[in-house]
């Protein structure tokens, strides 16, 4: 049973790999002002682009949602009182807010599938984009180093992208998003833990301190990231919980679509047309 499960995968993932390079044969990629082409030439050599307002301004997005972002922290602190946390569970590092009030998830999926972000994200990802929703969540003080808090990299497709907001300020003791630009492990064949997951350690004999990026800020400041290409973790918080948004988008053919699911399904069915068709189905 077990080598039947392994054919049928590798039988699934060929044929989705297959089909997707069909789908990059006719894909037409978007013409680029001078800001969208620096930040895409940052995505292919670093897999990473760091980002301020002033960026957002260039690219002439509004951000009316961060203006909600007290809000959102107060939501995650309401759910987080009300809420059971079982240590044994997967996922319970954190607290991701289930109940997203409808005029700022309107704003923030409005911020999401804006123009210059959509042509730079599927010239990247050399194909169409489904825009999977937006995940916000409450990042614990524990003291567990553990599942997204280790390295690792995405295995949800050979490419995809978030965009990391903090709700609150982040220094290097907040656990701050951490990554090693593609370029410096490309080809580096470094050990790993049944879970794909790579110790501290492990990481401290492959790359010198100057090559681990953290991604230190607040509310205006962001992150654009392909965590499929970049060895990356959540530092452990250590002074003060983290208020993270992740914007998640994938190409309109992954290759492991069952880890590509709508974030917000409740919200689905409120979008209509042209921007409903660049945001992930459900089921």
């Amino acid at each position: 049973m077990k080598y039947l499960r392994a054919i049928n995968y590798i039988i699934k993932y060929s044929f989705l790999l297959f089909l997707k390079n069909i789908f990059k044969i006719f894909f037409k990629s978007h013409n680029l002002n001078k800001k969208e082409l620096f930040i895409l030439d940052e995505l292919e050599k670093n897999g990473y682009y760091f980002g301020t307002n002033e960026d957002l301004n260039d690219l002439k997005i509004k951000s009316d949602w961060k203006q909600e972002s007290e809000e959102l922290c107060k939501l995650l602190d309401i759910q987080h009182k009300n809420q059971k946390i079982d240590q044994n569970k997967k996922g319970s590092i954190n607290i991701m807010l289930n109940e997203i009030p409808d005029n700022i998830i309107t704003q923030l999926y409005t911020f999401a599938l804006n123009e210059s972000f959509i042509k730079i994200i599927e010239n990247y990802l050399n194909l169409k984009l489904l825009f999977r929703g937006v995940a916000i969540k409450k990042d614990l003080i524990d003291g567990r180093e553990i599942e997204t808090r280790k390295w690792h990299i995405d295995g949800e497709d050979n490419r995809i992208i978030k965009i990391i907001f903090y709700l609150n300020s982040v220094d290097k003791n907040g656990g701050p998003f951490t990554c090693i630009p593609k370029k410096k492990f490309l080809n580096q064949k470094i050990r790993k833990d049944k879970n794909g997951r790579i110790e501290n350690e492990t990481i401290k004999e492959y790359f010198k301190d100057n090559e681990i990026i953290k991604f230190i800020g607040d509310i205006k400041n962001f992150i654009i990231v392909d965590t499929c290409s970049v060895l990356h973790k959540g530092e452990l918080p250590i002074t003060n919980n983290r208020y993270i948004t992740f914007f998640c988008y994938n190409s309109i053919i992954p290759t492991q679509p069952e880890y590509c699911k709508n974030l917000n399904p409740s919200f689905y069915n409120k979008f209509k047309g042209k921007f409903k068709r660049k945001i992930t189905p459900i089921a």
